[in-house]
């Protein structure tokens, strides 16, 4: 079999705590969602937004090496996150693996349903 040409890893998330974005601006946090992919030495190339009632919130950051999604329903204690991170230059597997762990950390997930699919 070749080399994977990526690992895609799928996170649904519940009985979350949202309390630590209580005291920041929508702009602090999609900042904050950057700094933790910039931290992950992956290579932020865009995002998108879009912050809803009851403090939920969408962010796509687009990557050099794929994406990262993340949607929250703090009214349902529930984040689902989406990393998709490709293997073209260097096995990027690790990175994907420590960004969807510092995510589901963040959170403080009670439960945690992680799919993880090498492509």
């Amino acid at each position: 079999m070749n080399k994977s040409l990526g690992t895609h890893i799928i996170l649904d998330m519940y009985q979350c705590n949202f309390e630590w974005l209580d005291n920041m601006t929508n702009k602090e946090i999609v900042g904050f969602f950057s700094l933790i992919v910039k931290k992950n030495n992956l290579a932020q190339v865009g995002e998108i937004s879009y912050f809803f009632k009851h403090n939920s919130f969408s962010i796509i950051i687009a990557l050099k090496e794929s994406h990262f999604a993340i949607h929250t329903w703090p009214e349902k204690g529930y984040v689902s996150a989406d990393v998709f991170v490709c293997n073209y230059t260097e096995d990027n597997t690790l990175k994907a693996k420590k960004l969807s762990e510092e995510i589901c950390n963040l959170f403080n997930s009670k439960t945690i349903k992680k799919q993880v699919i090498e492509r």
